[in-house]
């Protein structure tokens, strides 16, 4: 429990500080829950570059970052005590004042976040979690400083939630790391309810929110180190800025939603779907008002702002290894990446015109096609009645154009379902509109009926959830923790064997095995590896290979039997230079550490 009282400490400063910074864009908050869901979006972006910046100086130290985290926490103690409470005494009113089904619904969005955040306190399992989201961050934490791994793919990303991760592990653990994630998930929750409130009033306003926090995709990828609901928050509070300044054209909002587009921006690089889909916005506006008024002033601030968030890790990849998306696309920026010329969808139904109109049906249906993650009925069952029950004006436009823009791009990029989180957070907006016009449609027979099937579809959707969760349930109240990793991560029954057996400086070279994360030693994967050398090609032998291994700081081979790559050539004559030092079993796999020598 204390990975969750140091959570929601950092949380809470970052609230305060995100709530001073609201104040410098001079804009009025509609409600506090927007206020809140703004404040802590902006805070826990700048804690993430405030990281950044003391990495960059090599300063990452647990004294430095508890001295400025104390700091903030109590430089802001009192505006955020009185954020919060403000927000507390709006839930209980709002809960009093709705009907008894809704109470219902949100009773079961609590206990599925309950569960889910039983989870978050569950030592960390997920594979990019253990491939890079927290591996990442323990390189940082080594080195005291954020650098360019070497030989790693992955560490010129956009990694702004990873400095968050770095944050969580400096302080506490991966469970501390992992709650930023889930505090992601409450975050998007606010800002979905604040932005139906915005556009379809307070009705929709309560069933967007509860659509989105009970779709199981959201609330089972919550409880992971992962950064799919830190882009969703920030896609759909650049969204909602922007069209706050096309309704009233402050230019604090244009400010604003530049600042959390350059943070969507840094969140993922996919991120960069957010620029076209904001474009396509203000030109819909501009055809439908006939008035540019402001707006290429507001455009201006916008691009500044999403510049000064947004560039910083795409400069650093192009300064460091000319291409600022490294390493996909290196046929715009002269072979500076991967052979693959592009990246390269893995997932979904297919490419064509057809399948892009059955996305709705698929990915409710089909789940396995789109990466595993369920986004259940409720969008299926409401979002098509949108057209013929919500009242056909700007902001729904407005909402339907960047969903349909932002949902090209995935279609056309990569169609896992949970790199669609920031869609799927609109879709949400949407259908909560069309559940509450179904809601309010006459006859007290059809209202009931309505009601219970909505109530039945959230109660498939929040079973889903316990059911997932219930090995981290019974984990937190009664369990082993150690017992828990060894039947859910064979890569801590094979660290366990190994880090002893290793010194503090020894470097590990990975075959077929990519968790890196409970190894206590740096662990390079031979792909990756092998991309940046072309070792293979070049070193043929067992002595060339052992010779290349060892001038490049390897001291270490850890062999996943089976395990096929590009590069993989491993005789029985190699023992002369590649000592067998263990034989390890898990999960029923094999491993063999070697010692280079």
């Amino acid at each position: 429990m204390d990975n969750l009282f140091i959570g929601i400490i950092v949380a809470w400063a970052c609230l305060g500080l995100g709530a001073y910074g609201l104040r410098l864009f001079r804009i009025s908050a509609n409600h506090v829950f927007e206020e809140a869901a703004l404040s802590g979006a902006l805070g826990f972006g700048l804690m993430a570059f405030i990281v950044f910046i003391v990495g960059s100086l090599k300063l990452l130290y647990p004294a430095l970052m508890v001295t400025i985290v104390a700091g903030i926490f109590f430089l802001t103690l009192r505006l955020s005590g009185t954020l919060l409470a403000q927000a507390a005494k709006e839930a209980l009113r709002g809960f009093r004042a709705a009907p008894l089904y809704f109470k219902l619904a949100l009773g079961l969005s609590v206990v599925v976040a309950g569960f889910s955040l039983c989870g978050v306190l569950a030592p960390p399992t997920g594979q990019d979690e253990l491939c890079y989201h927290l591996t990442q961050p323990k390189n940082y934490l080594r080195a005291h400083a954020i650098y360019e791994v070497p030989f790693s793919t992955n560490s010129l990303w956009p990694y702004l939630g990873e400095m968050l991760f770095t944050l969580g592990l400096l302080l506490k653990g991966p469970e501390t790391a992992k709650f930023f994630h889930f505090f992601y998930y409450l975050l998007t929750i606010l800002l979905v309810y604040s932005c139906a409130l915005r556009h379809f009033g307070k009705k929709a306003a309560r069933w967007a929110s509860v659509f989105y926090a009970l779709m199981p995709a959201a609330f089972m990828q919550a409880s992971y180190a992962y950064i799919d609901h830190v882009l969703a928050c920030y896609f759909l509070a650049a969204f909602y800025c922007v069209a706050e300044f096309l309704e009233n054209r402050k230019y604090g909002w244009a400010a604003l939603g530049g600042v959390f587009c350059g943070l969507c921006l840094s969140a993922k690089l996919i991120g960069l779907f957010s620029l076209p889909a904001i474009l396509t916005i203000v030109l819909l506006d501009v055809f439908l008002k006939k008035n540019t008024k402001n707006i290429l002033r507001g455009a201006l601030i916008f691009g500044i702002c999403a510049f000064l968030f947004g560039a910083l890790f795409y400069v650093r990849s192009w300064a460091l290894r000319g291409n600022p998306v490294f390493p996909f696309y290196p046929q715009f920026f002269g072979s500076h990446g991967w052979p693959d010329p592009t990246y390269v969808n893995a997932h979904g139904r297919g490419e064509g015109i057809l399948d892009f109109f059955l996305l709705l049906w698929d990915t409710a249906i089909h789940p396995k096609w789109f990466g595993g993650e369920h986004v259940g009925i409720c969008f299926l069952a409401f979002f098509p009645l949108s057209f013929f029950l919500v009242k056909l004006e700007r902001r729904f436009f407005y909402t339907l154009a960047y969903l349909f823009v932002v949902t090209a791009l995935w279609f056309v990029v990569d169609q896992n379902i949970r790199f669609f989180f920031g869609g799927l957070a609109l879709a949400a907006v949407i259908s909560g509109a069309a559940a509450a016009a179904v809601l309010d449609l006459p006859g007290s027979a059809f209202r009931r009926t309505a009601q219970t099937a909505l109530l039945l579809f959230l109660a498939i959707q929040s079973a889903i959830g316990v059911y997932h969760f219930r090995r981290e349930a019974a984990l937190i109240f009664h369990g082993s923790k150690e017992n828990y990793l060894l039947s859910r991560e064979r890569t801590y029954a094979v660290a366990r064997t190994i880090n002893p057996m290793l010194s503090p400086n020894d470097v590990i070279l990975s075959y077929g095995e990519i968790r890196g994360y409970y190894f206590d030693n740096r662990m390079v994967l031979d792909g990756d590896f092998d991309q940046f050398t072309h070792y293979s090609q070049k070193h043929y032998s067992s002595l060339e290979r052992r010779n290349y291994f060892r001038s490049c700081g390897f001291t270490h081979v850890l062999m996943l039997d089976g395990a096929h790559s590009p590069s993989e050539v491993w005789p029985e004559e190699n023992s002369i230079y590649f000592k067998s030092k263990a034989v390890i079993h898990a999960d029923g796999m094999r491993y063999i550490l070697y010692q280079i020598v």
